[in-house]
């Protein structure tokens, strides 16, 4: 018989990388990044990569104090999602980062 790592060796693995344009909707941009997962998956992507901070407006690049309001804890919608999502379409996730409001109250760009 032969051992799983040696059954996948000469086996190619697809990656899908997902870049897409972020609106201040986060639920338009789940609903636009999902249907870019389901896409890859369809293509036959094992592995698909997100952009980071892929659920909203790109921010990271200024000191904005409205962006501090858009921070969730882990598990939040945006981890939820990536889950579910990782599991509806069987590819595993890299789900760019998200800003992460952590129990000590401090925020993380995860």
């Amino acid at each position: 018989m032969t051992k799983p790592s040696e059954q996948h060796r000469n086996r190619p693995l697809r990656i899908g990388l997902v870049q897409m344009r972020s609106t201040r909707g986060m639920d338009l941009n789940l609903a636009h990044a999902a249907a870019c997962i389901r896409d890859a998956a369809e293509r036959g992507a094992e592995i698909v990569c997100l952009q980071e901070l892929f659920a909203g407006p790109y921010f990271a690049q200024s000191e904005d104090p409205s962006v501090l309001d858009t921070a969730e804890p882990i598990p939040g919608k945006i981890s939820r999602f990536l889950s579910s999502a990782a599991a509806n379409c069987r590819v595993t996730l890299v789900g760019g980062s998200m800003y992460e409001k952590g129990r000590d109250g401090r925020r993380y760009n995860t």
